[in-house]
């Protein structure tokens, strides 16, 4: 290992949520966590570096402050459990957008505030999702014709884990099942 990658190890790990030494200790053993931290770490800091500052939370970082709180985003994205769900679903998406699967807004979803939209039937029948119990409204927001699609499915990889229930429970409600119990 070059002084330079060393070094950028050193930079990308030091104060971390992740220890910095023991994660610093295991990059430098493994050329792909190294390859990884580096090149994510490299990449993003050469993005940022074309904007000046940024927000987060309402207040605004520039550099060098921002180095850190980007090397934390790298770190922790370098780190996480990965998977390609959401490339399959992107992929899915544009599949059949590409192929003319595309179908028509539901009537419910359309604009209803307009003059003549309720002889279209536009507006009519929509449920406002807040006025439900768990803010799920019984109802379907995809065109009829990809009623039955599904594009994001995720995985049992990390907290892709826990985006799997909260889907399942989605759909549950949406397809009409009762509110659990308080």
């Amino acid at each position: 290992m070059t002084d330079r990658t060393a070094l950028a190890c050193r930079v990308a790990c030091r104060g971390t949520a992740f220890g910095g030494a023991a994660l610093r200790s295991a990059a430098l053993r493994s050329a792909a966590l190294r390859s990884a931290l580096l090149l994510s770490f490299a990449a993003t800091l050469a993005a940022a570096a074309t904007v000046p500052q940024f927000q987060v939370d309402g207040r605004t970082y520039g550099m060098p402050e921002a180095q850190i709180i980007l090397a934390h985003a790298t770190i922790h994205a370098a780190l996480a459990p990965k998977s390609n769900a959401v490339v399959l679903a992107i992929g899915a998406a544009m599949g059949d957008v590409d192929s003319g699967r595309i179908g028509v807004v539901p009537a419910h979803l359309r604009d209803g505030h307009y003059r003549g939209a309720a002889a279209l039937g536009h507006g009519i029948g929509y449920v406002y999702p807040h006025d439900v119990p768990e803010g799920v409204a019984p109802q379907e927001y995809l065109p009829e014709a990809l009623a039955q699609a599904r594009y994001y499915r995720p995985t049992a990889h990390g907290q892709e884990e826990r985006w799997r229930q909260v889907d399942t429970r989605l759909r549950e409600l949406r397809a009409g099942a009762p509110p659990a119990p308080r």
